[in-house]
């Protein structure tokens, strides 16, 4: 089908009824494609938020388009199979790349020494088509297959360290290698080699960490990033005072500038005398205090989008700036939540019932 032979209108009709993925790739066909693709296709395209390269255990990239919140699939990336021939070739940004259709979505081919210049490709193709009005995620299952390096990109990742996992060194090879960290999701065992003091893990924008001991790896005390869940399965020492130790490095604004939420999910209960210890400071009982929630840094698929709301009658006070923290303590959980505003400003959030 000539696609300009027909009037303008209809052939933004037939681009509207038509996959993401087949557009994307129809808009390789031709330059003349993919000029009338980027136009007629404005509004589409401003639904979009962020492209995301999910990696398999195998390093092949599923390209997904975050589009109304769902996400697309509309391509994959893959080593070339010399068995098949039903290959044809399109120009993306001047790279002439060998596709397949495979179950029903294109793919690109390379060849071994040629997976970095694929990806490369197809990622300027993404950054000419949408310019800086999204985000670009590389999704990891693995540290085991290196990261391209490719302009504007995050790095989020799903760790499982397993009991005596004695493999740290190229585990933070991997993770340096990433331009920025944006969320890392570990689950870590006992493992024989502690986490680099300056690891680049402790810079991951978000971080979820289920693990054995609390010090390992030391988020409490080497955090630098936003937001922190945490999940601690050992009930063996002090659990309580490295709760505290904390809190009061928060308040002597040593540490922690960037931290906005903290989520701890401890084995035994905290008792109400934790709030003394930290020297909390108290809204009145009978007053409503304002509620901390804000947006997650990174939403995983079917997930809420914003943190869990605390809305507590104890708080704290950075001394550096006057800046507070509302802290939750209830059961098993400790819920931390950093305000923007001095407690003056905090405080005229209260609402009384008078």
């Amino acid at each position: 089908m000539k696609l300009f032979n027909f009037p303008y209108v209809i052939r933004k009709e037939i681009l509207y009824n038509m996959e993401s993925s087949n557009i994307f790739l129809l808009s390789f066909v031709s330059e003349e494609l993919r000029e009338f693709i980027k136009t007629s296709q404005i509004r589409r395209y401003k639904n979009i938020s962020h492209v995301e390269y999910n990696c398999c255990t195998t390093g092949e990239p599923f390209i997904y388009i975050s589009y109304k919140g769902f996400m697309q699939l509309i391509m994959k990336i893959e080593e070339r199979e010399e068995t098949e021939q039903d290959y044809f070739p399109l120009n993306v940004s001047g790279k002439m790349i060998d596709f397949r259709m495979s179950n029903g979505f294109p793919a690109a081919s390379y060849h071994p020494d040629e997976r970095e210049s694929v990806i490369k490709a197809i990622h300027n193709y993404f950054l000419d088509l949408f310019k800086n009005s999204v985000k670009y995620h590389w999704l990891a299952s693995d540290y085991n297959h290196p990261i391209v390096q490719l302009q504007n990109l995050s790095l989020t990742c799903n760790l499982n360290l397993d009991r005596n996992f004695a493999d740290m060194e190229n585990l933070e090879n991997f993770l340096s290698s990433a331009p920025v960290l944006k969320r890392v999701n570990m689950s870590v065992g006992t493992t024989t080699e502690p986490f680099s003091p300056d690891s680049k893990l402790y810079e991951a924008e978000s971080i979820k960490v289920t693990q054995h001991s609390p010090t390992v790896p030391d988020i409490l005390s080497r955090f630098q990033g936003r937001q922190a869940f945490l999940r601690w399965t050992n009930n063996g020492g002090d659990l309580e005072l490295e709760l505290w130790r904390f809190v009061n490095r928060w308040i002597s604004g040593e540490t922690f500038q960037n931290l906005e939420y903290l989520k701890v999910e401890i084995p035994k209960t905290i008792g109400p005398q934790f709030l003394n210890l930290i020297s909390a400071r108290r809204i009145d009982e009978e007053d409503q205090p304002p509620t901390h929630t804000l947006p997650k840094v990174y939403v995983d698929f079917g997930f809420e989008p914003n943190t869990e709301p605390i809305t507590s009658h104890a708080y704290v006070v950075r001394r550096t700036d006057g800046h507070v923290a509302s802290v939750k303590v209830q059961g098993l959980l400790f819920c931390f939540g950093v305000w923007n505003k001095t407690e003056d400003e905090f405080l005229k959030m209260v609402r009384s019932p008078y």
